[in-house]
């Protein structure tokens, strides 16, 4: 009795529970892979893209910073070749003025000795005629 209250599966219900069950939930399985590994292609895109981007506006600042600073480089050597400049003449001009004073101390020098020597002729002949006045 059992055996025939009891429905056997045949090819036909295997092949329209494949048809309506198995196959959309495999579809939709696949489907769902899919999108996630596009999205994950489509992430890294945009991330390599966002990273040129942000690299490139990097570079671009940078430069902008390098240029500036390199033109005040050039102003600050431009300036230091002035000084350098300014500061060789009046090297120049303190070894002048040495050279000047040390002259005029050796004429000064030259004049005391004179005027010593002079100051003891008079005194000698000071001595002379205080001898023979006494």
């Amino acid at each position: 009795m059992n055996k025939n209250s009891q429905k056997y599966l045949t090819w036909n219900d295997l092949a329209k529970f494949s048809e309506t069950v198995l196959l959309p939930a495999i579809d939709a399985m696949l489907e769902e892979k899919l999108e996630i590994k596009l999205e994950e292609k489509l992430d890294k895109k945009l991330e390599e893209k966002l990273d040129k981007k942000l690299e490139e506006k990097l570079e671009i600042k940078l430069n902008e910073k390098l240029g500036g600073i390199k033109y005040d480089i050039e102003a600050i050597k431009e300036r230091l070749d002035r000084i350098e400049n300014r500061l060789e003449i009046l090297e120049e001009k303190v070894c002048q003025l040495f050279k000047m004073s040390n002259e005029d101390i050796i004429a000064v020098n030259k004049d005391l000795e004179n005027l010593k020597k002079r100051v003891a002729q008079l005194e000698t002949e000071l001595k002379i005629l205080k001898g023979a006045a006494a």
